[in-house]
């Protein structure tokens, strides 16, 4: 009733007009509109509101419902886009729809794509969407992943989004804990799949969820960690018949019209030899992409671009001007690109007198990568206020030494005339 309530003409006509609009000082004026449901139509303003810059334009229609938190949990339309196209076939099974971002890609691409949510609010609110958008090769069903799963004969790709909260609504990232057991459910999704895709919590450790799926029998053929604006939003594990000696993990990172990428072997990663040096006073300090350094890629990244580490724990990495020019004018994965680039202007001892005088203003960002303090207490001890154009980096150097480092970023550095 709710939901029919929502679609009348007037109220989604308010909806539209209001969707700027603060949802608490228009919940302060319900009086006004006894008749309406306006802790309905709050929430309706409010999921618009976090959809504006995450979801495609066809969902900030007038007479397409949203719910705040699954606007808040769903992917993004430039993650459910790269999704969409690291799996091919005919058929799509989306066992866990959610609010269909996912199904919304996947029907692009896919003859059909089965939609299902056991929510019964959530599934009537994306099967409303879909008639309205005019998309005819979605088929919906609302059923638990389990159920559907056991009457399902066959699909090219079965792809799942586990719901990570548990009875309490807190969040939980462990396989176990999430619903539907996807470990308990592989050995029937292999019955039913060739490709299945699972979406999982950024937080999964990832050596760790190999190993789960092993001890099931199950291999990994891929993992993607896919980041957008240098922050990871989510792990793609893809789980398939195929035998292989050992997963490809690939970095991602997504930007606006460009998208980067890093694939590696964990074997390549484990038998990487590279050097390691001080840090000193004009060298590039190159901090690796966030989606690199949660796919562990480590030594492999500096193997690659022929950098140094500071210390194994550091994962802070050195280079000249030279060589970075050099580097990055080869680099087709644009990884290196995607990390950020400082120029050291002095490497200083853990000392308030000696790090404030390179800071006038006393203002400082700061990052501590292999540390023993927080960079609450830093920030603290040497009495610096938050932002300004200078970054610290407080780390450990080979020699077990506390050092910070002073830097200026720089986004694109002078270009040596290279043979």
């Amino acid at each position: 009733m709710v939901l029919k309530n929502l679609l009348q003409p007037e109220i989604q006509d308010f909806i539209f007009e209001h969707q700027n609009d603060n949802p608490t000082d228009l919940m302060l004026q319900s009086s006004k509109y006894p008749n309406w449901p306006m802790r309905e139509i709050a929430a309706q303003i409010q999921a618009r509101q976090k959809a504006k810059n995450k979801l495609p334009s066809e969902f900030l229609q007038k007479n397409i419902l949203l719910k705040p938190l699954s606007v808040e949990q769903c992917s993004s339309q430039e993650t459910a886009s790269y999704k969409s196209k690291l799996i091919a076939g005919k058929t799509l099974l989306d066992l866990t729809g959610g609010l269909g971002i996912d199904t919304f890609f996947f029907a692009q691409v896919f003859e059909k794509v089965i939609y299902n949510e056991i929510q019964e609010e959530l599934f009537e609110m994306v099967r409303h969407n879909y008639r309205s958008f005019g998309i005819e090769n979605v088929f919906f069903f609302q059923k638990s992943a389990e159920d559907l799963l056991k009457e399902t004969d066959w699909a090219d790709v079965i792809y799942l989004d586990p719901a990570r909260r548990d009875e309490q609504a807190r969040k939980v990232f462990q396989l176990r804990d999430c619903s539907p057991n996807v470990l308990e459910m592989t050995p029937l999704l292999l019955q039913k799949s060739t490709q299945i895709l699972l979406k999982l919590s950024p937080m999964l450790d990832i050596a760790q969820g190999i190993q789960a799926f092993h001890q099931k029998n199950v291999q990994v053929q891929k993992v993607w960690v896919l980041a957008l604006h240098n922050e990871v939003k989510e792990l793609l594990f893809l789980i398939c018949t195929k035998k292989i000696k050992e997963p490809e993990i690939i970095a991602v990172n997504l930007e606006k019209n460009q998208t980067n990428d890093f694939p590696y072997k964990p074997s390549e990663e484990e038998n990487a030899e590279i050097p390691y040096r001080l840090p000193e006073t004009d060298d590039l300090l190159i901090e690796p992409n966030r989606a690199i350094m949660k796919a562990g890629a480590f030594k492999i990244f500096a193997d690659r671009y022929d950098l140094y580490k500071l210390h194994p724990n550091s994962h802070l990495y050195l280079t000249n001007l030279e060589n970075f020019a050099k580097q990055l004018k080869s680099d087709f994965s644009g990884m290196l690109q995607a990390s950020r680039v400082f120029k050291i202007q002095a490497v200083s001892k853990y000392h308030k007198k000696e790090i404030q005088a390179y800071l006038p203003q006393k203002k400082a960002n700061i990052t501590a990568r292999n540390f023993p303090e927080s960079v609450a207490h830093i920030r603290r001890k040497l009495e610096l206020k938050e932002g300004g154009s200078k970054y610290l980096f407080a780390t450990t150097t080979l020699e077990r030494n506390l050092v910070i480092l002073v830097c200026e970023p720089i986004s694109n550095p002078p270009n040596p005339n290279i043979n």
